[in-house]
């Protein structure tokens, strides 16, 4: 019985604490600690956006429109799940990347020449890179086919958009660099987040919750961007961080928590009818994700060493992963031809493609992207060092 009311008791203060404000949540004196399974959940993400964008081998040189696949694509009896969900990882890279801006900074004292340095110096050199590696081989492909591949709006308006991160602010074309789009729309987020990072969590976890219904309202009612989706997404995740932060104390209680919402999910996705987007987009595929971080970060204590460092390292890779895919694209497009949707039937050139690019993400990360960070932090001169690096979200 005693068990019982202290079970019930520490219940009871993990609910106030929900709707406690920032100075409870989040006091300025806590550690961050590394969560490598979310971390790694990033990387498997980016893995299931490689599945789904390699249909793009199967487009007709010139048409710009998501081919079938079915029956072509090898072994979908085994990838299908990836080759026709994986887009949804998109999802789940803004819904983590809330939830680790709320863990890093609310609370914090960081300044906001910090805060734009270190997104800046983490984002933009390999966007900038992969920018005008696809710059150079769509004018190669226009040499060569007469047309560009994958994506057409390669102009110089659509350049010059790329080069301030503003490429799907307005609109939902694909230029360049396809991909960079979830990066672009989270960027304006990143703003949102900054400018309301003092009074939002003040209202608990209600605060950042009516922020993610309001974007879905603003979907509805304004349309034309991105920005809305991924808006509902990124609050969603601090949402969850507030509920991490007011059930820490109890992780298998969280982990139970994570494990019903996403059976839950699970049952009404094999249910509803799939024509029902709306309430899969706003309520089941949120409630499956969500319940997969919940999962993932309650776990975090009980797993051990040797599993949590490779997950580290994939995080770590996860951007790169999502930048050089294309990249890697055009250019067997370019070497290969018109025999590619071909031979993309294949499993060796399934695995060729994984390899090339999760071989490339190692370089890319440790001899480019870690270097220019650390350049450009150093370069940029603040006041005072530079605060926590919060990690890109593949996007």
């Amino acid at each position: 019985m005693r068990a019982t009311r202290q079970v019930m008791g520490g219940l009871g203060q993990a609910l106030i604490s929900l709707l406690a404000p920032s100075a409870r949540l989040y006091p300025a004196d806590r550690k961050v600690p590394r969560l490598a399974l979310l971390d790694g959940s990033r990387g498997l993400a980016a893995v299931g956006v490689l599945f789904f964008h390699y249909r793009h081998f199967f487009y007709p040189t010139g048409v710009f429109r998501s081919p079938d696949i079915a029956g072509r694509a090898p072994l979908e009896g085994l990838f299908w799940p990836l080759y026709e969900l994986g887009h949804f990882g998109v999802q789940l890279f803004w819904m983590i990347s809330g939830f680790v801006f709320a863990a890093v900074y609310y609370g914090r004292s960081a300044t906001s020449r910090e805060f734009v340095v270190n997104r800046f110096a983490r984002l933009y050199p390999l966007h900038f890179a992969t920018l005008l590696v696809v710059a150079a081989e769509q004018g190669a492909a226009c040499l060569r086919f007469g047309t560009p591949l994958l994506f057409d709006h390669n102009d110089s308006l659509h350049f010059l958009m790329q080069l301030g991160f503003a490429s799907n602010w307005f609109g939902t074309a694909m230029s360049f660099n396809g991909p960079i789009w979830s990066v672009s729309v989270e960027v304006v987020l990143y703003a949102v987040f900054w400018l309301t990072r003092r009074w939002l969590p003040a209202l608990g976890v209600a605060g950042p919750l009516a922020l993610a219904c309001a974007m879905t309202v603003l979907r509805r009612e304004l349309g034309g961007t991105d920005v809305w989706p991924c808006g509902f997404h990124f609050f969603l995740g601090v949402t969850l961080c507030s509920a991490w932060r007011s059930f820490a104390a109890m992780p298998r209680l969280l982990l139970a928590a994570g494990l019903a919402a996403m059976a839950l999910a699970g049952a009404g996705l094999l249910r509803i009818d799939p024509r029902e987007t709306e309430i899969i987009g706003v309520v089941l595929l949120p409630l499956l994700l969500g319940g997969f971080i919940l999962t993932l970060v309650a776990a975090e204590p009980f797993a051990p060493a040797w599993l949590r460092r490779p997950l580290a390292a994939l995080g770590d890779r996860t951007y790169a992963m999502y930048l050089v895919h294309v990249p890697v694209q055009l250019l067997l497009f370019l070497v290969l031809g018109p025999r590619i949707a071909a031979l993309a039937e294949k499993p060796w050139f399934l695995a060729l493609f994984m390899a090339l690019v999760i071989g490339l993400a190692w370089p890319c990360y440790r001899w480019f992207e870690a270097p220019a960070r650390e350049w450009l932090r150093r370069y940029a001169r603040p006041a005072r060092p530079v605060g926590p690096a919060v990690p890109a979200h593949g996007g």
